[in-house]
C-alpha cells in the first residue's frame, strides 16, 4: 500500500457516483466521518456526483470495457495521488476485480472482497447451493437454463430472476403457479439473462445486514436494519402479503442479535474478507433465511454510518492508518430516505478532456 501515515490526508477514488449509486452512499460516509480528500468518476456526464459539493475533483471517463476502463482510473490514481479505489456500480466491481493486479502493483487498495467470494456471490444459485452444502438454511433454488427446468419445482409462489447479479430488482418477478414462471423465465431469457427460481419466504420480517469483516478475516461488527415496506421507494413489487423491495431500503435499526449472529456465520463459511451486504427474511421459528448476498457495500452504506456503523471509514482506517477502529455505540431508531434535487446550468455540464 502507499505510505498512508496519519499526518496525510488519505485520497479515495470513487468510480461511479451517478444519482441513487453506491458510489454516492460511500462519498457519503465517507464524507460524514471526515479526513479524506475525495476524488470521483462517472461514464455519465450528467451523472449526480459529477457536480456534488464535496469532491475535491471529479472526472469524466470514456466508456470503456474491462481492462480499458482500469487504465483509465489507473491514469487518475496516478494524477492524484490516490490511496484506495472504491466502485460505486456494479460493473464497476466486476471490472476492478478482475484487474486486480494492475492497482496492487502500485499499492493501491481496491475497496473489494476477495477474487474468490467475489467470484462465488456473482452466481446467485452457486452461492445459496454452497451455503445449503454447508448447512446453512437458504431458500429452494434452482437455475433454470431453459423453460422445461420450470417443470416440477414445485415451490409456488416463487420469485423469478436472474442467476447473476445484473439485472436489478426491476428484473425481479414473482410466480403464482407454473405457467407464470415460464412466462417471466422466457422474458429474462430474450433479454439474455440467466433466470433462476427461488421459494418465496412469505414474511414481513425482512433484513438487510452488514457483516464486516477485516483481510484477516476477524469479524469487525455487523448491523442489521429491517425493512419499512410501507413507502413505494422501497418496494418494486406488493400485493396481496407480497411484496419484492426496491434498493432504496429503509427502516428500523436495532440490535437484531439474533439476525446478526446468522448472518456473521454467514460470513465466516464464506470466508468474507471486506463489507458483505446480505438480505433475508426470518421465519416464524427465528431461522434467518438468506435470499441475496453481495460481497460489496450496501445502498445502505450511508444509513449504516449514521447509525454509527461506518464501514468504509472503519476498513480503511484499518487497512491504510493501522488502527483498531472499532463501530460506534448504535443509535437505535429508523432510518428514512428521499430524493434530493441539484440544477446545473448547461454550460457547466461535463465533456472529455
Amino acid at each position: 500500500m502507499r505510505n498512508a501515515n496519519p499526518s496525510r490526508i488519505l485520497t479515495v477514488l470513487i468510480a461511479g457516483i451517478g444519482g441513487g449509486s453506491l458510489g454516492l452512499e460511500i462519498f457519503k460516509s465517507l464524507q460524514y466521518a471526515g479526513g479524506y480528500r475525495l476524488i470521483g468518476t462517472d461514464v455519465s456526464e450528467k451523472a449526480y456526483g459529477l457536480y456534488e459539493e464535496g469532491f475535491q475533483k471529479t472526472y469524466l471517463l470514456q466508456r470503456a470495457q474491462g481492462p480499458e476502463y482500469a487504465l483509465q482510473l489507473m491514469d487518475i490514481c496516478s494524477q492524484e495521488k490516490v490511496d484506495t479505489v472504491a466502485p460505486g456500480a456494479e460493473e464497476v466491481h466486476r471490472i476492478l476485480s478482475e484487474n486486480r493486479q494492475l492497482f496492487e502493483r502500485e499499492g493501491i487498495l481496491l475497496m473489494l472482497n476477495s477474487e474468490e467470494v467475489v467470484d462465488l456471490c456473482s452466481d446467485k444459485t452457486e452461492t445459496l447451493k454452497f451455503l445449503k452444502e454447508k448447512g446453512i438454511p437458504v431458500p429452494d433454488t434452482k437455475e433454470v437454463l431453459s423453460e422445461k427446468d420450470v417443470k416440477g419445482f414445485g415451490k409456488f409462489p416463487c420469485v423469478v430472476k436472474p442467476a447473476t447479479s445484473a439485472g436489478g430488482s426491476n428484473m425481479v418477478f414473482v410466480a403464482d403457479n407454473e405457467e407464470e414462471a415460464v412466462f417471466f423465465v422466457k422474458y429474462l431469457m430474450q433479454r439474455g439473462f440467466r433466470a433462476s427460481l427461488q421459494e418465496y419466504k412469505n414474511s414481513r420480517e425482512e433484513y438487510t445486514v452488514g457483516v464486516l469483516s477485516a483481510p484477516s478475516g476477524e469479524i469487525v461488527g455487523s448491523i442489521a436494519l429491517k425493512r419499512s415496506h410501507e413507502h413505494k421507494l422501497s418496494y418494486v413489487l406488493k400485493y396481496d402479503d407480497m411484496v419484492i423491495s426496491s434498493g432504496w431500503s429503509q427502516g428500523l435499526i436495532d440490535d437484531f442479535s439474533e439476525v446478526r449472529q446468522q448472518a456473521e456465520h454467514i460470513a465466516r463459511v464464506l470466508k468474507s474478507r471486506w463489507a458483505l451486504n446480505i438480505q433475508g427474511r426470518l421465519d416464524s421459528q427465528e431461522v434467518f433465511y438468506p435470499f441475496e448476498i453481495n460481497p460489496r457495500h450496501s445502498g445502505t452504506t450511508y444509513l449504516r454510518a449514521l447509525a454509527g456503523f461506518n464501514e468504509p471509514h472503519i476498513l480503511l482506517q484499518r487497512c491504510l492508518r493501522g488502527y483498531s477502529t472499532s463501530p460506534q455505540p448504535l443509535r437505535k431508531g429508523y432510518y428514512l430516505r428521499s430524493f434530493i434535487e441539484k440544477y446545473v446550468p448547461k454550460e457547466d455540464i461535463k465533456t472529455y478532456d
